[in-house]
């Protein structure tokens, strides 16, 4: 098991430079290891150094590009976290986004947190993450770990009684997972087979992930920032272009879902919107330029008949 919370840091380089507001997250020190994630460069975390008043970091990929022009030399060198030196000890690779693409450095959970804060039962601002044992099942785990939180409710009555788990795809694709939800329950169809896969997740925004639309024209533009929104092979630092996310998208289409459809079974795909327009250039055979023209409306589905060869035999967009 491993441990994470949300943080945020103003950062500067070994230069001085003016500081940044980086949202940033503190792990415990055998998060990257529970998880199976190599650091590009460097290294990860080390027991010893997950305590109070630690001074290193691990940065992401895109931070290390954008802010560190993707310089090697950067690992073993001091930056500046709220005014403090931080060594950096590693730096994570590219596909790496967890917990969300926001998340521009990882210090030890421990580095910043006070002693009484690690005492407490009722802080609820931490995440736990854990990895089953080869042969037991999820719900074994589930009752192993909720005997022990309802023995901490006994003991402190403002903890709660239970624990409860969701898999690693659930908690990156559940803004997605809830409207799937409402759409099975109005159709009274809630017990039908569903397949949750990373590759139809939201494109990438990198860097302007978290900011809303004034915020990210102030920072660079309002002419660059439209570049990155709307061209199709342009992506944003740190980030995926259309042209990106159809590359993932694509070899899922053709292995799962497509294959369902040519059996002859009905099948809903639940998507991000960037997702299903990847899906939508390849049904419809659209261009780049066609597709980034095309508007999709939230929540409405469109309905195609394939032919044998998986060109499309009708279509009905139900926001027409």
């Amino acid at each position: 098991m491993a441990i994470m919370r949300y943080a945020g840091y103003n950062l500067t380089g070994e230069q001085g430079e003016l500081p940044e507001a980086v949202s940033a997250a503190a792990g415990s020190w055998n998060m990257f290891q529970l998880l199976g994630v190599q650091p590009a460069l460097g290294r990860a975390f080390i027991e010893p150094e997950d305590q109070h008043g630690s001074t290193v970091v691990l940065l992401t990929w895109s931070v290390f590009q954008r802010r560190f022009a993707g310089d090697a030399k950067i690992v073993g060198r001091p930056i500046h976290l709220d005014g403090r030196p931080f060594t950096v000890v590693g730096v994570l690779p590219s596909w790496f986004k967890y917990p969300d693409a926001r998340i521009q450095l990882w210090v030890p959970y421990k580095a910043d947190a006070e002693p009484k804060f690690l005492q407490r039962h009722d802080a609820h601002l931490s995440l736990v993450v854990a990895r089953v044992r080869p042969g037991v099942s999820l719900a074994s785990a589930i009752a192993q770990v909720s005997t022990l939180q309802f023995q901490l409710h006994l003991q402190y009555p403002h903890v709660a009684e239970d624990a409860l788990a969701r898999s690693l795809t659930e908690d990156l694709a559940g803004n997605v997972t809830r409207p799937l939800d409402i759409m099975l329950s109005e159709l009274g169809q809630t017990d039908i087979p569903v397949r949750k896969d990373l590759a139809l997740n939201e494109r990438d925004y990198g860097d302007l992930s978290g900011l809303n639309k004034d915020d990210a024209r102030k920072k660079w533009g309002e002419d660059q920032v439209l570049i990155w929104r709307r061209s199709y092979d342009v992506p944003p630092p740190g980030g995926e272009s259309l042209k990106d996310t159809l590359a993932r998208t694509l070899p899922y289409y053709v292995k799962e879902i497509l294959p369902c459809v040519l059996r002859g079974e009905r099948t809903l795909v639940a998507a991000h919107g960037n997702s299903l327009r990847a899906l939508i250039m390849v049904l419809e055979k659209l261009s780049p330029e066609g597709i980034l023209k095309r508007e999709l409306a939230t929540g409405v589905p469109i309905i195609y008949l394939l032919n044998a060869d998986a060109t499309v035999a009708s279509k009905l967009d139900l926001a027409v």
